[in-house]
């Protein structure tokens, strides 16, 4: 996917603004073939990025609200959202697993998968904001294809049947 489509792919998920000029600047890194650090600069701000969307959707109050909440807390003893909880929210919003087992039989355990998939690739863009030796200096060819990785779990898993448009249709009983 050229990266200008990458901005166009996300407009969907992202809000104008803020968001929208985050993605701009996160793509210009790629922007620049001989920029060693490119990728690991796309990597971090990309995360980022993908954790402003993930709290835009999935707000601490709501997620707290949910059956399927169970509170962890950090070294400090505070209690905090997991990234799996928000991702959780974001595409499942409150309704209970076992009602979304229902509601959408197969496609529930191609959601879990799903859930995964994102977590795994913020995870892999984590790995590039630790720069080392491995992770220096990728390649345009193999940054792109790191890139596009990224991007279609991203979109993909933003565009599943629990997006809010679905959600909003079982609201009053959730």
């Amino acid at each position: 996917m050229p990266l200008s489509n990458l901005i166009d792919e996300f407009q969907p998920i992202i809000a104008p603004g803020f968001e929208t000029d985050f993605l701009k600047a996160s793509v210009a890194y790629m922007q620049n073939p001989k920029d060693k650090l490119g990728f690991n600069s796309f990597a971090y701000s990309m995360r980022e990025l993908i954790r402003n969307i993930f709290e835009r959707l999935a707000p601490d109050a709501n997620i707290k609200r949910c059956s399927w909440y169970k509170p962890t807390y950090n070294a400090q003893g505070k209690e905090t959202i997991t990234r799996q909880q928000r991702v959780r929210y974001a595409i499942q919003g409150g309704i209970g697993d076992s009602d979304l087992q229902i509601l959408l039989q197969q496609q529930y355990t191609d959601m879990a998968d799903a859930m995964k998939d994102l977590i795994d690739q913020i995870d892999t863009l984590s790995k590039y904001t630790h720069v080392t030796p491995k992770t220096f200096g990728l390649s345009p060819a193999e940054a792109r294809v790191l890139a596009d990785e990224v991007a279609v779990s991203v979109l993909s898993e933003c565009y599943l049947p629990c997006e809010p448009s679905f959600r909003s249709k079982f609201r009053r009983k959730y």
